[in-house]
């Protein structure tokens, strides 16, 4: 070992280094070891601290008015108990809420306040400066957990609002900062750091910090020339000095070494923790070189006598790491814990005769441990632009026993871990992407578990495989070890690491944070001290190429950016690659971070919002603009302006976003292309990729409110995937062709497809993500435990499910009636004149509940018998119902009524035609129009009317009836005629066309949301009509007889199939082939149960209860579920019984029934004999 000289302390810090505590700045309540005798320390005893361990667990202070935010858990896991360890819990707040912490408290289960500090960790920078996340520092007590009743070793705690001042700590952290040094001190041990030259004094001794480089020369780090200090945290609890130094490359053969160390110190503790990071990213040249060197230790010179002692972490592991030693000495001065000492071998810890302590964190007695086996190199290394930190605890409490220092060095292991309700989260919106959604049915998930440490599977273990997957060792422990090399391996997609957030496990909690850790510590993805208006120019940093080796300046795929590599250090091989801007999965490192508040996740992402700037300002000569590429870039700058605030950050995103991205968009669809297709000579484009983009753009459109250019390329990608894609693997972006087959790769865009849908209220696409997630994706879509994908699917399913109850409303149960005796509203006030009455009143409905809403009011125009023989369609791209019938001898009424879905209003569509001018003279027969007007005139539409959802058009698929309604007399009746008609409703226009209908116009039609076809039977054959091209492009015979007209075609999507319902008892199933129409089947089905026998086959599909709901008939509500051919039915129970006496004499009006997905209620319009008047009512099944 290489013998030490040991500096003589200036005299002013004897007294220091006898004593072991300082004698400023705290005065004396007698927990100070330096007044007392017998704490002045014997040559050869152990250094004793006298303090209370419990001191900081709780007070005898109870804050007044308190609110309580949320009550959480902390949870033991060493199986030790823990009253004197400090730990951090993180919780989010919503927006605009808090600016600072004042009134943000702790308290136990009695109530009592607990000593905690709070710190700002991020905030809502772009909306109005709230905070966002708060770390809270503070002293749980815990009895130990037993390993085998999970109810063991959990504490309850409260996060709180008060107006009580904070509990101050016992033995406080006091950090003076003068212009030569700083000091920190609490009554029980001091610190001393000299600034210039570095110089750190503990209780024990000085700290140094020795690299021996390459050559075996010693450099000693704090010795370097440019060394920043700064107190990062400054509390009364925890208080951080963070110190640092560039690396600094001089040639390929002369680097010298950069660090960062942090230095924690808590409340009345005697513990001091050390994080120290030893850093290769020279930012004063474009390219530099792996960091060769023999060692590199952390001493403390204690000056001491002592035996020589050393324990060593040399052995690979290869069975339950956890049984073996731990990373603990125990000297007279201080006892020392080297974190993870076995998982991120080799390591050491020592002392020689001198007294001195080897904290041995690369040691100079080993070499390189890379992948499965030592290299043959006597030799360690970084590679250039990685970072690697360890963790050391210091226990200035030297007089500890066996006992308690093993109990001590397993918590500082395992330590205790908040646990905050996943119902907190929701309740926020601050932490999740994607507006923050969590999904109902996530939540209480309960934590059985008997094991809170990470467990590691066999083959983890497993020195031998061909292609390493071995789990150990400085260079592989956390890293997502299949990808190490081999980052854009084909297949997979991003692991969040969340698994935390749901289940409140320990285990999970404890591998989240070492899979950000390994990525932080072992791909080579750092450039310390970067900026990108100071360092660009030169450094020119890149993600390029793909798969690329390094994030060092591109300028071509074959020039070489280390200026020294394997070719001149013969068993040199890169330890990991740094990830691809294709690959860029550092979705779990923002997960990692909003658990933790790790301090050098943070240090990370201030370095990726710099380095970030230069994708975004299109800087790269090459950039990969491929839509993954742009998703994943703008995820982590997302996460990293989000947990920074780096205002030209945001400017560069908004730039990106609002003119770069938007400059690439493709015709006709405004969608980009990712690839391109020399075999069919085309732009292609991936859903899976898509997803990754579109994600992106929500986060980011959430994050500042919204953004016009981000929601219309969220907008076009989902409608182009709709219409065309239809979760391709690739496909065009130019071609007006729709896909036909699916790819399970396109998971990543069902999410974003969702998010819209609930934002949008068009829930068609949702219903299109949904049918795919659960037919043909990869990915686990049956709950949201923590994973990528399925937290907005989940979310979605819980809305429909009516697991959800966030869009329940209180309601008064006012109905405001103006009804006489017979149960007529003849002023239909309880229709329109009390809106925000019906939407509560809808929301809360009951299962089996029936409201009125009022009658079918048309206004100024007569609409009576506006549903005789007529249907009325739900129309998702504007959740409205909509009628358009009549005609005959009823009502000429040739307008479109909407029931507004948002406020259950009745609204017109246009000016209908007058009927002065419903004359043979202005009759287009060829049409089925009025001339004058151009609106096709009033008929009985039957079942003959669908909605196209990617058209966003009304379709009317029969023509007019013969007209000799009110508007029409006798003499001028007026034959119909042969028009079909498209209504527009973005353009708020009809397109009358003459068609020559092949089919009967008594037959029934359903819209087909997969072939985005329409689908018709009528006695004899079915039929496949396009409504873009408005041809026929099928007919196949289906051989079946009895099939009378006015009935009702039904699809039902879980089976992809359509119901045919001639009778209660007789139901037809079709299923349809689309890539051979005339293969298509018809057939009879058997039925069971309560078989109705209605007057109106008027059915709609029910996506919340998956079943077929309608033929209202003698106060029931009949259902049909296709998947056993069974009838249910339920006696109509009425939300408000006034209404009894009206809703007797009711008839449901021919097909005027659907189904409302996002209120979860069917809406139907009724008759009654003798009134010419039709009723609205809402029914939940």
């Amino acid at each position: 070992m290489k013998t030490l000289i040991r500096r003589i302390l200036p005299m002013v810090f004897v007294g220091l280094l006898i004593h072991g505590c300082g004698s400023g700045g705290v005065g004396d309540d007698g927990n100070s070891s330096k007044d007392s005798p017998d704490s002045i320390k014997q040559p050869g005893e152990p250094t004793e601290i006298s303090y209370n361990p419990g001191g900081n667990n709780s007070s005898t202070s109870i804050p007044a008015g308190t609110s309580v935010l949320t009550p959480f858990t902390v949870k033991e896991s060493a199986e030790v108990g823990s009253n004197e360890f400090p730990v951090t819990a993180v919780f989010p707040l919503p927006f605009g809420v808090y600016q600072d912490t004042e009134k943000l408290h702790i308290t136990d289960d009695e109530g009592r306040a607990v000593p905690a500090q709070f710190e700002v960790l991020n905030r809502w920078w772009s909306r109005d400066n709230s905070i966002r996340h708060v770390m809270v520092h503070f002293f749980p007590d815990i009895e130990a957990f037993d390993g085998e009743n999970s109810n063991t070793g959990i504490s309850s705690y409260n996060f709180v609002k008060s107006d009580s001042v904070q509990v101050i700590p016992n033995n406080p952290v006091v950090v003076n900062d003068f212009d030569s040094f700083i000091s920190v001190e609490n009554n029980l041990i001091d610190l001393t750091i000299e600034k210039s030259p570095l110089r750190i004094f503990t209780p024990a001794g000085e700290l140094k910090s020795l690299f021996w480089d390459e050559n075996d020369q010693l450099d000693q780090s704090f010795l370097h020339d440019q060394v920043d200090i700064e107190v990062e945290e400054n509390g009364p609890l925890r208080s951080i000095i963070r110190l640092s130094s560039k690396t600094v490359f001089y040639d390929p053969e002369n680097i010298k070494h950069g660090w960062a160390m942090r230095i924690y110190a808590y409340a009345n503790s005697p513990l001091i923790r050390v994080e120290f990071q030893l850093q290769n990213s020279a930012i004063n040249s474009r390219f530099s070189a792996p960091l060769f060197f023999k060692g590199h230790h952390l001493s403390i010179e204690t000056g001491s006598n002592a035996v020589n002692f050393q324990l060593r972490a040399d052995t690979p592991p290869v069975a339950d790491v956890h049984s073996l030693p731990l990373g603990v000495i125990k000297t007279n001065d201080v006892n020392v814990h080297l974190r993870n000492f076995q998982q991120t071998f080799p390591n050491g810890l020592s002392q020689d005769g001198s007294g001195t302590i080897e904290i041995e964190l690369w040691p100079a007695w080993s070499r390189k441990f890379q992948h499965n086996k030592y290299i043959d190199m006597d030799m360690h290394w970084l590679d250039d632009m990685q970072h690697t930190y360890k963790e050391i605890l210091l226990d200035f409490n030297a007089a500890r026993s066996e006992v308690g220092s093993d109990k001590l060095a397993k918590v500082f292991e395992f330590p205790p871990v908040p646990v905050i309700p996943l119902s907190y989260y929701k309740e926020t919106g601050a932490t999740f992407d994607l507006g923050g959604f969590v999904p109902d049915s996530s939540l209480g998930a309960v934590d059985n578990s008997t094991n809170r440490r990470p467990y590691y599977a066999e083959v983890e273990y497993d020195l031998q495989r061909e292609h390493t997957r071995y789990a150990f060792g400085i260079d592989n422990f956390g890293l997502d070890m299949s990808r190490k090399l081999a980052v854009s391996m084909t297949g997979g997609w991003p692991d969040t690491r969340q698994a935390f957030y749901y289940s409140g496990k320990p285990a999970e909690y404890f591998d989240a944070l070492d899979y950000a850790k390994g990525e932080l510590n072992i791909r080579p993805q750092w450039l310390g001290a970067y900026t990108h208006v100071a360092d660009h120019e030169l450094v020119k940093p890149s993600c390029n190429p793909y798969a690329g080796s390094t994030w060092r300046h591109h300028s071509g795929n074959h020039e070489d950016t280390l200026s020294r590599g394997a070719d001149d250090v013969p068993g040199y091989s890169q330890s990991a690659n740094p990830r691809d801007d294709q690959h860029a999965w550092f979705y779990h490192i923002e997960g990692a971070y909003y658990m933790s508040g790790d301090r050098w996740i943070y240090d990370w992402y201030k370095f990726m919002s710099e380095f970030k700037q230069k994708y975004l300002h299109k800087l790269d000569a090459f950039p990969d603009f491929s839509s993954r590429s742009i998703g994943h870039n703008l995820a982590v700058s997302m996460s990293a302006y989000k947990a920074i605030g780096n205002a030209p950050l945001k400017e560069a995103i908004n730039t990106f976003v609002d003119t770069h991205l938007t400059d690439v968009m493709k015709e006709p669809h405004n969608v980009k292309s990712s690839s391109y297709d020399y075999d069919s000579e085309s732009h292609i484009e991936a859903p899976f990729q898509l997803g990754f983009m579109l994600r992106s753009l929500i986060d980011f459109s959430y994050e500042v409110n919204g953004d016009t250019e981000a929601l219309q390329i969220i907008q076009d990608g989902i409608e182009w995937n709709y219409q065309y894609a239809n979760f391709c693997y690739y496909c065009s972006v130019t071609s007006t062709e729709s896909n036909v087959g699916r790819s399970g790769t396109g998971l990543t865009l069902v999410d974003p497809i969702v998010w819209y849908a609930l934002n949008t209220n068009q829930h068609h696409y949702a219903e299109h993500a949904i049918d795919y997630a659960e037919n043909e994706s990869y990915g686990n879509f049956s709950a949201w435990t923590g994973q990528y994908e399925s937290r907005l699917y989940t979310h979605y399913q819980d809305l429909q499910s009516g697991l959800s109850g966030e869009d329940g409303n209180d309601s008064s149960n006012d109905d405001g009636s103006n009804e006489d005796s017979s149960g007529n509203d003849y002023n239909n006030d309880n229709a329109n004149d009390n809106n925000n009455g019906i939407i509560n009143e809808v929301a809360d409905l009951a299962p089996n509940q029936l409201y009125y809403a009022g009658f079918l009011d048309c206004g100024e125009n007569s609409c009576s018998g506006i549903t005789a023989f007529s249907g009325m369609l739900y129309d998702p791209n504007q959740h409205q119902m909509v009628i358009f019938g009549g005609g005959h001898a009823a009502t000429m009424n040739d307008d479109i009524m909407r029931l507004d879905l948002s406020d259950f209003t009745w609204k017109s569509s246009y000016t209908p035609t007058a009927c002065d001018d419903m004359t043979p003279d202005n009759w287009d027969g060829g049409t089925s129009s009025w001339a004058s007007s151009g609106l096709p005139a009033a008929r009985h539409t039957y079942d003959m009317m669908v909605i196209s959802e990617h058209s966003n058009e009304l379709i009317l698929l029969r023509p007019a009836d013969w007209q000799g309604g009110y508007c029409v007399t006798t003499e001028d009746s007026i034959l119909g005629g042969s028009g079909l008609s498209h209504f527009d409703f973005d353009t708020n226009s009809w397109n009358n066309q003459q068609f020559d209908y092949p089919w009967s116009s008594l037959g029934s039609a359903e819209y087909d949301p997969i072939s985005q076809d329409v689908i018709v039977v009528d006695g004899n054959n079915i039929f496949v009509y396009d409504p873009v091209s408005q041809i026929t492009v099928a007919q196949i015979a289906h051989n079946q007889s009895g099939l009378h007209y006015d009935k009702n075609l039904v699809y039902y999507p879980p089976l992809d199939r359509f119901y045919y319902f001639v009778s209660g008892s007789s139901v037809f199933e079709l299923i349809v082939d689309r890539d051979n129409w005339s293969s298509s089947i018809l057939s009879e089905i058997s039925v069971s149960g309560d078989i109705p026998n209605f007057p109106h086959t008027a059915f709609a599909y029910d996506q919340a209860n998956q079943l077929l709901g309608g033929g209202v008939s003698n106060g029931k509500f009949y259902a049909f579920r296709p998947e056993t051919g069974e009838w249910l039915s339920k006696t109509i129970e009425l939300e408000n019984p006034d209404y009894q006496a009206s809703w007797s004499a009711q008839v449901l009006d021919s097909h005027a029934l659907d189904y409302d997905p996002i209120n979860n209620v069917y809406v139907f319009i009724t008759t009654q004999s003798g009134v010419s008047a039709q009723r609205t009512w809402i029914y939940r099944w």
